[in-house]
């Protein structure tokens, strides 16, 4: 991704922004190498936006079905793994391996 300092920022900023909105590339901010901003469109960022909160989204409901499981166990209502593969080869009319 490239990269612009501060101060060339400050100079040229419409220039900058003018790229960035044109390319569609990001460019870093960068202050005393490091670089503690980024410019980005705002069409990109609501979209990367939208991606995190789907991804939290679908990690709450896994975080919940792996509760709901955890719940399960505790209270007796879950089968060992092996016990389950026996029970489906038994109703297939097969063997375990």
């Amino acid at each position: 991704m490239p990269s612009v300092t501060i101060s060339e920022l400050q100079r040229n900023a419409k220039e900058i922004v003018d790229e960035c909105v044109a390319t569609g590339r990001a460019k870093r901010v960068t202050r005393h190498n490091e670089s503690p901003v980024t410019l980005v469109k705002t069409e990109r960022y609501l979209e990367l936006l939208k991606m995190e909160i789907a991804v939290k989204e679908r990690d709450f409901l896994v975080r919940k079905s792996l509760m709901r499981g955890w719940e399960d166990y505790q209270a007796g209502r879950a089968t060992p793994l092996d016990a389950a593969l026996a029970i489906a080869d038994a109703k297939r009319g097969g063997a375990s391996a």
